[in-house]
């Protein structure tokens, strides 16, 4: 495509959208201006085809924005990418969404410029602290440098994968419940995070953020003012003022707690439990476990599992819990799952297992495996070694079971 002969992607196109007709009429009329030939015009209809099929939806202005800033502005090759404006699009949707819960559940308006967040004591809260300063002083580093790729990097992440899908699905056991102090510090993280997110992202995404602070800030009455008229006079978030949060020991000891909670939704998808709660033990005979524990309730929570226990040994677990494999090698997950179902999951687990061995197998043992990149030859290499571990550890729940 060629912004000169008139068939690139339009902005304004992103930004409102177009039907595929309206993509088609506007290189008939580029062709009618002599911008395109009849070869072309051919061309460039059969690859707009192939690429809208459905035409360009409606993205909006900040998406379209992201979208360019996501990539690195200071490479020579920067083009609107309309999959990720589709990305961008629900970005905001999402961003949208998340103000809309914290104005539910926050109703009253902010006391000061800095809220109190003595109460806020949960790990919990102090991790999502921690990941907004160390979002801080990314958008910082990014802004300085002009790496603004960088800094929407780290937001993208902050937004999406702490804020939203994390803390907040955290939260919600809480705020539904009776009125307490944690429910009071939950409140002030909340709103912290809001506030300071959206200051972070409004040079990104100028309208919706914008709109966003105004319409929490006077969520109490038009009569409420915001502490500004407008984000471009807010001050922006300096890494100095919120260094305080920043805890890496924290930040690990949550990456080791995710790892468990993504192996209890992999196995609870397995066995096919759908909206069972199970009861389960995790056996982690180092001290890192205790460092996780720290975390069971949001385990409990976003895992969705009844009751979650962490053992030394596996003689600590109770009898009747299925063995399932853990995050690590000698790590061990315990289901106590209804047996209605679950030797049949297991059994057609290990089939499926099998067959990806066996593949895995023959492309190892073949002359080619030696030709591809290392990095590819190592991937290959530990899915094939995650897949016997795995194998290994279904076939001993089955003796189990049958004990």
């Amino acid at each position: 495509m060629s912004k000169s002969k008139g068939n690139a992607v339009d902005p304004m196109n992103v930004i409102r959208g177009a039907s595929l007709d309206d993509l088609e009429s506007s290189l008939r009329q580029n062709k009618a201006e002599g911008l395109l030939n009849e070869h072309e015009f051919s061309a460039a209809l059969a690859e707009q085809n192939a690429a809208f099929p459905s035409g360009i939806p409606v993205c909006g202005a900040d998406a379209l924005r992201l979208t360019l800033l996501y990539s690195d502005v200071k490479s020579d090759r920067v083009r609107i990418d309309v999959d990720r404006a589709r990305t961008m699009a629900a970005f905001a949707n999402k961003i949208w969404q998340a103000t809309r819960f914290v104005t539910q559940h926050n109703p009253e308006p902010i006391a000061s410029a800095e809220p109190n967040l003595e109460r806020a004591k949960r790990p919990i809260d102090a991790w999502i602290l921690s990941q907004l300063a160390s979002t801080v002083e990314k958008c910082d580093v990014g802004l300085r440098n002009y790496d603004f790729h960088v800094a929407v990097a780290a937001l993208y992440e902050f937004w999406y994968g702490a804020f939203c899908d994390v803390y907040l699905e955290a939260c919600k056991s809480v705020l539904w419940g009776p009125e307490c102090d944690v429910k009071i510090g939950v409140r002030a993280v909340l709103d912290v995070c809001l506030d300071a997110g959206l200051r972070l992202l409004f040079p990104f995404m100028p309208h919706v953020t914008d709109e966003l602070f105004h319409r929490y800030h006077r969520r109490c009455g038009a009569s409420f003012q915001p502490p500004c008229e407008s984000l471009i006079r807010a001050p922006y978030p300096v890494p100095e003022k919120w260094k305080q949060f920043k805890n890496p020991d924290l930040d690990a000891a949550f990456d080791e707690a995710f790892k468990l909670i993504e192996v209890l939704r992999k196995h609870k998808l397995g066995l096919k439990l759908g909206k069972v709660r199970p009861d389960v033990a995790v056996v982690w005979p180092n001290m890192a476990g205790h460092v996780v524990a720290q975390f069971r309730d949001v385990i409990v929570d976003l895992a969705k599992v009844n009751s979650l226990e962490f053992c030394l040994a596996e003689a600590d677990v109770s009898n009747g819990f299925l063995l399932l494999a853990g995050p690590y090698p000698d790590v061990n997950v315990f289901m106590n799952v209804e047996r209605l179902n679950v030797d049949e999951e297991i059994a057609r687990r290990l089939v499926n297992i099998q067959k990806d061995l066996d593949g895995l197998k023959e492309k190892i043992n073949s002359k080619k495996f030696s030709k591809i990149v290392p990095s590819r030859r190592l991937q290959i290499e530990k899915k094939y070694a995650a897949l016997e571990f795995e194998r290994e550890q279904l076939a001993a729940a089955v003796k189990m079971q049958k004990s």
